[in-house]
């Protein structure tokens, strides 16, 4: 995420006017795929490093935060996890 916040403010100070934007969240369909990379496994629902995960279900989505300048034409994504599904409840 630091990486993504060192680009907006790069962008920020290139620009001699200030810049507006929005946080802006959606899911994305993935397709369901299980790799192992000698270590650990990844396709699972994950919500992050810091959150402690027992669930083996495959994720189906990827719930995506990014950033979108309204006076300028770019969008920097911010955070993504993999998930099975949001729902309202």
């Amino acid at each position: 995420m630091l990486e993504a916040l060192n680009a907006i403010k790069q962008r920020a100070n290139n620009v001699d006017y200030q810049l507006f934007g929005s946080l802006v969240f959606d899911e994305m369909a993935i397709r369901k795929h299980l790799e192992y990379d000698g270590k650990k496994y990844h396709g699972y629902v994950d919500m992050g490093e810091h959150i402690i995960n027992t669930d083996t279900t495959l994720a189906t989505q990827a719930l995506v935060f990014m950033v979108v300048c309204i006076n300028s034409a770019w969008k920097v994504p911010i955070a993504y996890f993999f998930v099975d599904r949001i729902t309202a409840q």
